[in-house]
């Protein structure tokens, strides 16, 4: 059975349940990125809002409106302040 192109590579994928976690800081300095790891998914731990990342493709996209307490499951390279309103989020891999 072929994997769809995204879950073929050597990141980490959603199938399965995280094994780390990292407070995440929006920053929209692209040179010094802000997790350490590619996520599997981004954890809302505070107000709900948007949240703007850089994909595993390396897309620029928002997320918007995603609600407090919710995990979304993604794979994100960083974390961007401007256009980030959500808060106390955690990426989870």
């Amino acid at each position: 059975m072929n994997k769809p192109p995204q879950l073929s590579r050597v990141y980490p994928t959603t199938v399965a349940s995280a094994s780390t976690a990292q407070n995440i800081v929006p920053t929209d300095d692209d040179s010094n990125t802000n997790l350490n790891f590619v996520t599997r998914a981004i954890y809302v731990g505070g107000e709900a809002g948007d949240i703007k990342i850089k994909t595993l493709n390396n897309d620029l996209i928002v997320l918007p409106n995603i609600a407090s307490h919710f995990i979304f499951p993604i794979q994100a390279l960083h974390v961007y302040d401007t256009g980030t309103t959500a808060t106390n989020l955690i990426g989870l891999a």
